[in-house]
This record gives structure tokens, sequence and C-alpha cells, in this order.
């Protein structure tokens, strides 16, 4: 009988847990949603760059990978020529 109680247990754990990683997926935002809000925006002659900043802002993947290419050694300015 303990056995089955603990199926039981596990089973619903689970459903449970497959039900959490679902609602967390849904609260995140699709990366090809994204892409095409940036592609739109920077398409838009008015568009500015803090528009292209806030949507860069939403996304952690896209900011992060923003900050690793502006912080790269090819951005970088030597102060010292100025």
């Amino acid at each position: 009988m303990k056995s089955f109680n603990c199926t039981i247990e596990f089973m619903n754990l689970e459903k449970m847990k497959k039900e959490l990683i679902i609602a967390k997926l849904n609260e995140l935002p699709t990366l090809p949603v994204i892409y095409q809000k940036l592609v739109d925006t920077m398409a838009n002659r008015h568009s500015t760059t803090n528009d292209i900043a806030k949507i860069i802002s939403t996304d952690q993947v896209s900011a992060s990978k923003v900050l690793r290419i502006a912080n790269s050694p090819i951005f970088r300015i030597n102060w010292k020529n100025y």
C-alpha cells in the first residue's frame, strides 16, 4: 500500500512540475517576437536608439549579447590618444 501512495504522489509531483514549467514558459517573450520588433523598429526612419534600447532591454539574452559586443576590444577607445 505504501508504494502505491508513493507512486501517486510522484505522479502528482511530476504533473505539478510540468504545469509550472508551462506557466513559466508562457511568461517568457519569444525570440521571434523580439527579433521582429527590432527589425521593424530599425526599419522605421523615425525610430531612435532609445526605441531600440527599450526593445533589447525586454530580453535578457539580447541585452547580454549587445553588452558583450559593446564591451569587446573592437569598440574599446584608446583614451590616451584623445
